[in-house]
């Protein structure tokens, strides 16, 4: 046992000095942006990183791809071969689409202004006569500039309560203070790089809750 114990040291080591630096630096983020900030799914060592980003006070997002629905650029690209651009197919899909089947939230990635516009309406109609929660709609590679002049648009043109506005791409902790009054909700994503919320996305509280129980190490039980 004593020489099981030694060759799995390092490894142990290894994996928990991983799981330390993910704690630390998810405690740098979450220190200027408290419950704001979130892990991506795609993670090294699954549940152990998830309970590293919870130790460092952020959120534990979706932890596969049934726990919510993401449609991204990719996605699109394969459905309706009819249609000859994305704003189209966005908003046929979130016509037909069934929230039921989605999991907590339905997540649409937009690279243009008029996608998130035309993403928002849509839904706008289904949620005022069916009472769905609200649309996340990711805004992919925007300007924190662009940010704002959408989420000013939508607010405009009555679209803003009915969509949740999520920015990734090019967000550093060193520029995340301009961008807090904004965007409220930051998620971490592989490479360093961030995607940064425009709400506080309520649905990933909802997902934390049910997976704490999964995450906390179980307690053993004694009969006697």
């Amino acid at each position: 046992e004593k020489d099981a114990v030694l060759s799995m040291e390092r490894t142990i080591l290894n994996i928990l000095g991983q799981l330390s630096g993910i704690a630390t630096e998810a405690k740098k983020w979450a220190s200027k942006a408290p419950g704001q900030i979130a892990c991506t799914r795609k993670t090294i060592w699954g549940l152990m990183d998830k309970w590293a980003v919870h130790l460092g006070g952020g959120l534990t997002h979706r932890l596969n791809k049934t726990d919510a629905k993401m449609v991204k650029e990719n996605d699109l690209a394969v459905m309706y071969p009819e249609f000859d651009n994305n704003g189209a197919r966005i908003s046929k899909y979130l016509s037909e689409v069934n929230p039921e089947d989605c999991g907590a939230f339905i997540e649409i990635e937009v690279r243009e202004e008029k996608e998130a516009i035309m993403a928002a309406f849509t839904w706008s109609e289904r949620r005022m006569i069916d009472g769905f929660d609200r649309l996340v709609i990711m805004l992919d590679n925007f300007t924190p500039e662009r940010c704002k002049n959408i989420a000013s648009e939508l607010s405009e043109m009555g679209l803003r309560e009915h969509v949740v506005l999520e920015a990734s791409g090019g967000i550093l902790l060193q520029n995340i203070e301009e961008m807090i009054n904004t965007l409220e909700y930051d998620s971490s994503r592989s490479g360093g790089k961030t995607k940064l919320n425009c709400d506080k996305l309520y649905y990933l509280y909802q997902l934390q809750q049910r997976y704490h129980s999964l995450l906390k190490p179980k307690k053993e039980v004694i009969k006697k």
